[in-house]
């Protein structure tokens, strides 16, 4: 019973895995600006390599490999303290980069960090209530397979606009044109490492 509770939002939290794995892979630079800001080391190789376990932790739930359902809740815990930190630490409107989303018109906010929470629970449920391979929930679940589908895309998407539209739509447009966001350092004046290889 537990499974069949968390499955659609276990599959959405490991979908967004992959997808936040990709968008560092192909655009490292946001991602790796953000880490810069918090003092963290920003090199755009561990980026990608964040990147690449990223993909690989998700991949890994989507076929049911029951260590990864907490691995990934272990990758949202730590997300989550990020984005924490960012907000405690007045760094919420360089954005997260998670998404590969730039810092100009983005900003964490508490929408953003109840979001990896509630994905950090369900994939540990997941775990715990040891759901299998996405293929074997499916043909379990027979007819009921196509609205959970539906849900799931519906849900990314939604989750997607969410995290990375949303703050722009609640940003002061000043700040994008012109204003204090105009005047933001350059990879290059805030020291990253960059590196395409």
């Amino acid at each position: 019973m537990l499974a069949q509770a968390v499955v659609g939002a276990a599959f959405v939290a490991a979908i967004f895995l992959v997808l936040g794995g990709i968008a560092k892979v192909r655009k490292p630079e946001n991602a790796s600006m953000v880490l810069a800001y918090a003092n963290l080391p920003s090199n755009w190789l561990l980026v990608r390599g964040m990147g690449y376990a990223e993909i690989l932790a998700g991949a890994a739930c989507i076929v049911g490999w029951r260590p990864a359902w907490f691995i990934g809740s272990a990758a949202y815990l730590g997300f989550s303290i990020f984005l924490g930190f960012l907000m405690a630490n007045d760094l919420a409107d360089k954005g997260c980069g998670c998404l590969g989303v730039s810092s100009e018109g983005s900003r964490v906010d508490h929408l953003h960090l109840i979001l990896n929470i509630v994905a950090m629970a369900s994939l540990g449920l997941a775990g715990w209530a040891q759901v299998g391979p996405s293929w074997h929930v499916l043909h379990t679940l027979g007819a009921f397979a196509i609205p959970l589908l539906l849900s799931v895309s519906l849900c990314v998407y939604l989750v997607y606009l969410g995290v990375s539209l949303l703050p722009r739509l609640t940003t002061p447009r000043d700040l994008v044109k012109g204003g204090a966001l105009a005047n933001e350092p350059s990879l290059n004046q805030i020291g990253i490492a960059r590196s395409d290889g």
